[in-house]
Order: C-alpha cells, then sequence, then structure tokens
C-alpha cells in the first residue's frame, strides 16, 4: 500500500496528463486547420524561431535503481515541457534548449518507489560566431539535473547536478583547409546529500565524495586535403579535481591524451574516423598503491555506411583512458554498432555497445582487481504523425557485470535494467 501522499500525488499526476492529451489533441485540430507549411512551424522572433514541446513517457522499468540481484519493477509516468530557440546564420549561429521534467513512480511493485519521484531538467546553449571568417568562436553551457549514474564506478541511481561550459576558438589562415582549434571546457558535478541512509539507490554515506571539477583543454590542427576529408592532429588534457572527497577517499587524476588521425568521406557511401595515439595518467606514487599509471596506445576506429538516403549503418571501436571516482582511473574498450533506417512516416532504431573496463587500485578498501563488462542495447520505433507530433516506442537494457566486491556490507555492482516506454513528442 502506497502512503496517501503518495496517492494524491499520483492522482494529481493522472489529471495533468489527461489535461495534456486533451491539449495536444486541441492543438492538432487547430494545426491541420491551419495547413502549417513545413518552414513554418514555431513562433517566428526576430530572426529566429521559438519552438515550444512536450513530452509524455509511459514507462515500465525492471530495477530502476540499478541494485544486484534484481530490484523492484514499477510503471513510471514522466511529464518534460520544453523549449527551443533557434537562430541560424554565419554571423551568429545560436541555440537554446531548455526543459523541465517530472518523473513519477506509481509504485505498483513490492517495494516503496515512492520517493524515486523526483524533478529533473536541463538547460543548454550554444553560439557559433563568425563560423564561416577567418577567425570564429564557439561557446557553449549545459546546467543538468538528473539521476543517471554520472560515472563508471557507483552506478546506483544517485541525484546529482552538472554544469558543463566550453569555449573554443577557430583560426583559420589562407582560407580554412588548415584549422587551429584551441578550446577549454569546465565541468562541474554535485550529488545530492541523502536525507537519510534510507533514501533508495544510496548506499553511500557520503556522496561529496563523488563530487568532482574537471578542466579539458584541448588543441587541435586539421588539414582539409579534400573537399570532405581532413587530416588532424589533436593533444588534450583531463585534469579531474574531488573538492569535497575525505582524505584517503579520491586523489586529483590528470591524463594526457595525443592523437593523429583522419576523418571523412571515403566514397560517396562510405565515411570513416580513424586515429590512434597516447594517453597517459600522471598520479604521484604516493597515492598509486600496487598500480603503475596508465602508459598506452590510445584510439578510435570508426566505419560509417550511408547505404541510401534512408539507411545509415555504423561500427566502430574505442579505446581510451578515463578519470573515476574512488578508483582514480579506468582503462576503457568499447565496441559499438548502429542502425536507423527511415520508412515514410516510420523510423526504425537500433544501438549495441559492449564496454570492457579495467580499474586502478581502489584508494582505499579492498585492493583486488576490478575487471567490469557493461553491455547496453537500444531498441527504438518511431512514428511521425505529424509535422509536429511523433509517438515512439522504445526498449533499452542495462547490463553489468563485475568481479569486485567493496566487502561483505557493500553491494555487488552487478545488476540487470530494463526501460521500456511509450513516449508522445510535440513541438510546434
Amino acid at each position: 500500500m502506497g502512503s496517501p501522499s503518495g496517492s494524491i500525488l499520483r492522482m494529481l499526476f493522472l489529471k495533468t496528463i489527461s489535461s495534456t492529451v486533451l491539449l495536444l489533441t486541441l492543438f492538432a485540430a487547430q494545426a491541420k486547420a491551419q495547413d502549417l507549411p513545413n518552414d513554418a512551424t514555431g513562433f517566428k522572433v526576430g530572426d529566429g524561431r521559438l519552438h515550444p514541446y512536450l513530452q509524455v513517457d509511459s514507462r515500465f522499468v525492471a530495477n530502476p535503481g540499478r541494485q544486484s540481484g534484481g530490484g523492484t519493477n514499477d510503471v513510471v509516468l514522466v511529464a518534460r515541457p520544453g523549449l527551443d530557440f533557434v537562430l541560424p546564420s554565419d554571423a551568429l549561429d545560436f541555440k537554446l534548449n531548455g526543459d523541465v521534467e517530472w518523473r513519477q513512480y506509481m509504485n505498483v511493485g513490492d517495494e516503496d518507489t515512492s520517493k524515486l519521484s523526483t524533478l529533473m531538467g536541463q538547460a543548454a546553449l550554444d553560439a557559433q560566431i563568425n563560423k564561416q571568417g577567418a577567425v570564429g568562436f564557439g561557446l557553449h553551457e549545459r546546467f543538468q539535473r538528473t539521476a543517471d549514474p554520472g560515472n563508471q564506478t557507483v552506478t546506483a541511481r544517485l541525484l546529482r547536478v552538472t554544469n558543463d561550459a566550453g569555449l573554443g576558438i577557430d583560426l583559420r589562415p589562407g582560407g580554412g583547409a588548415l584549422v587551429f582549434s584551441p578550446s577549454y571546457n569546465f565541468i562541474y558535478e554535485r550529488y545530492d546529500r541523502p536525507e537519510s541512509e534510507a533514501d533508495p539507490g544510496t548506499y553511500l554515506q557520503d556522496p561529496e565524495n563523488l563530487d568532482s571539477m574537471t578542466h579539458l583543454p584541448k588543441l587541435r590542427a586539421s588539414w582539409k586535403f579534400l573537399p570532405k576529408t581532413a587530416l588532424f592532429v589533436e593533444a588534450e588534457g583531463q585534469l579531474t579535481v574531488y573538492p569535497n572527497a575525505a582524505v584517503d577517499t579520491n586523489v586529483d587524476t590528470n591524463i594526457f591524451l595525443a592523437q593523429v588521425g583522419a576523418a571523412g568521406s571515403v566514397t560517396q557511401k562510405i565515411a570513416l574516423l580513424l586515429k590512434a595515439g597516447y594517453g597517459g595518467t600522471f598520479i604521484s606514487a604516493d597515492n598509486l598503491g600496487a598500480d603503475a599509471n596508465f602508459n598506452s596506445v590510445v584510439g578510435q576506429a570508426e566505419f560509417n555506411y550511408l547505404a541510401s538516403e534512408t539507411m545509415r549503418f555504423r561500427a566502430g571501436a574505442l579505446r581510451t583512458v578515463k578519470a573515476t571516482p574512488l578508483f582514480k582511473y579506468f582503462d576503457l574498450v568499447r565496441g559499438y554498432v548502429g542502425y536507423d533506417q527511415t520508412f515514410g512516416a516510420f523510423q526504425v532504431g537500433a544501438k549495441l555497445s559492449y564496454d570492457y573496463m579495467i580499474f586502478a587500485t581502489a584508494v582505499s578498501g579492498p585492493t583486488s582487481d576490478r575487471n567490469d563488462g557493461n553491455f547496453q542495447a537500444e531498441l527504438s520505433l518511431a512514428y511521425r504523425a505529424t509535422e509536429w507530433l511523433t509517438v515512439s516506442l522504445t526498449e533499452r537494457a542495462d547490463s553489468r557485470s563485475s568481479d569486485y566486491s567493496a566487502g561483505a556490507d557493500s553491494p555487488q555492482f552487478d545488476y540487470f535494467m530494463n526501460d521500456l516506454f511509450l513516449r508522445i513528442s510535440a513541438r510546434y
């Protein structure tokens, strides 16, 4: 039995959904009566267009907390209203997006999931200034509140806030065939503090140990020797600091990557991305334990095949090194494939990926090796009913296997999570 407050919330949310469906129906009738052309959606604001949208999901989620050994299943209702503003031009290409999301867990399983209901959202800005000129500037900012895992170490459901801000410059001497692109990103993540140890999905008593600040300086130089193909060299740093971590819980991790490669079209139907180089971590020996710093080859290879204007296939492999809390860093090897095809008003998509992760020795606690495997799959079918209304059905599966345990009183890291949802998206 759910709590009275939970029943009231569900009743109010169901009324909200009913009102939303009614509004969508009225909006459909109005749009059909106006017979809008394809390029007239949105409200004209100056030289740009403002596009309001609404997404409504009905989900069946198995093991939403990613608990080892299973967990409860539940029905989740989601409402996500938002706005897009687009101002395209060579002088200023400006995009602004924001939405607010409420997830209401209906508490239909054996366990009380009412505390999983939460408010999330995001706001993003992207601006390209003088993008065709000899000197161009890029600016982006994204603020997000989410319950999705923020790292590969702790995969439980932990609410967090992320802010990602960045600035880049494109220097095009001599007409644009040669481009120098220095950039800098700053990412800050802060995890919610639980009100009590009984909060669902939380086993860390001190989630502030996961808070992080990451500096991402990068320099890329590319030479376009064919109209759609370029050679490039890039070097980047990943400087991660854990500002609120307790002593001997986390250590600051510095990573350097340098790669050379090529990207672009080989034929009209085939495009390739190939890059390879060096990746290394720089952590003081006092904090390293039995590990050596990571010093090895990194790279990526991706194959894209455009079979027709309506069908695309891609496959790739990646190796890199990433910072992670509690374990300093992990060596990531990933394989992935994807497929998209359009049949008239229908669109089909499929994604498969497998990550193999080799972690450094834990900063504290058991020092046994940790190797994880993570399989993710997504299948989707979307139907574009009108210019502004889309209905989609999506199936997502996420499976983790791990040979590591932090001790008898801590959870295992194996889990299986499944998310099946029906979504109605209206965007004017």
